[in-house]
């Protein structure tokens, strides 16, 4: 086969050769793969924190809106209210227990043979 020890030799140097360059190819291809693998890892973590953070924050935007809504509901209900409250001052503009209330509360009327007792005290600062 070989026909003397310096092509023997010659030939293992070279085998070695081509095997390490092939380690290396291999070594680097794989060193690519873990750079690829984790840059991917990071871009999914990041990605991860970034829809928790976007869920949080839309929670906290819900419960705000909830707020709102709850302060709207109570406020219309008073308005209701107060509306209602119009309506039958309104309805009741023209009977004659309004009227007398009316002039006797805002225009100091009286009855006709009706007495008026005043408290001097009563404007008096102690």
């Amino acid at each position: 086969m070989w026909e003397n020890k310096k092509e023997f030799n010659t030939q293992v140097k070279s085998f070695e050769k081509e095997v390490s360059v092939m380690f290396k190819l291999k070594k680097s291809t794989t060193s690519k793969k873990n750079t690829a693998n984790i840059i991917y890892r990071i871009s999914m973590a990041v990605m991860s924190v970034i829809f928790v953070i976007a869920i949080v924050h839309q929670y906290f935007i819900s419960i705000d809106l909830k707020k709102q809504e709850a302060e709207l509901l109570a406020e219309i209900s008073r308005e209701e209210a107060v509306g209602k409250a119009l309506k039958n001052q309104q309805d009741n503009q023209d009977s004659p227990e309004f009227i007398e209330k009316i002039a006797r509360e805002k225009l100091n009327m009286v009855k006709p043979n009706e007495i008026v007792y005043v408290d001097k005290n009563k404007n008096t600062k102690n």
